[in-house]
């Protein structure tokens, strides 16, 4: 459902977290960055609204603003799962085979 990247490579996936960012009780950015430590600029988070339901979606689309304020970039696509795995799969391909 959503991966975190670095320089176009996939770091991290947290596709089940990111669903419960919603009922957070600190702030959204705090809440991202305590999922995710203290990413560096460069960061990528690639969510497929289409995957996590409409209230998910609209959260998760809220959380642009205060990601940029940590560095990270949240880029929201209205793909579904299957296409986002396709998607990493061919980044994951694209990866130096020592590097994956």
């Amino acid at each position: 459902m959503a991966d975190i990247e670095r320089d176009g490579e996939a770091v991290m996936s947290i596709g089940k977290v990111i669903c419960g960012i919603a009922d957070a009780v600190t702030p959204t950015a705090q809440a991202m960055q305590a999922i995710i430590g203290s990413p560096s600029p460069g960061f990528r988070v690639d969510v497929a609204l289409a995957a996590v339901g409409e209230d998910s979606a609209k959260q998760i689309t809220k959380l642009a603003t205060d990601l940029d304020q940590i560095g990270v970039d949240l880029v929201t696509t209205g793909r579904d799962l299957m296409d986002v795995e396709e998607s990493n799969a061919s980044l994951a391909s694209e990866i130096p085979e020592g590097r994956r």
